[in-house]
């Protein structure tokens, strides 16, 4: 199978692009959690320095997959957080019955 080049269609991008906000907003949540700049940075293929300036808002990434990667990724750290504290509280309330 030949490599060629993947056209992303106008929708896709206008759509990741449109999410810009919600992009900044996610990777500071990211970092928020203490996730480290250089580790998502690593992860995402991108220098420091880029990430930063994402971060910031003053550009945003040529690649949409980055935008809805990054917002995924978030969704992904939100929903394990909870998951966590749910087990947490099962953990805390099957030790409370167990003591009864």
């Amino acid at each position: 199978m030949a490599r060629g080049r993947v056209t992303i269609p106008p929708a896709v991008v206008a759509r990741a692009l449109g999410q810009a906000k919600s992009f900044q907003h996610e990777l500071q949540y990211l970092v928020s959690t203490g996730i480290t700049r250089a580790n998502i940075a690593h992860e995402l293929g991108v220098s420091r320095r880029e990430l930063y300036e994402w971060e910031r808002g003053r550009y945003e990434p040529q690649v949409p997959a980055l935008v809805f990667l990054v917002i995924a990724w978030a969704e992904h750290v939100r929903h394990m957080a909870g998951y966590e504290r749910l087990m947490q509280r099962a953990r805390a309330d099957a030790q409370e019955r167990s003591q009864r």
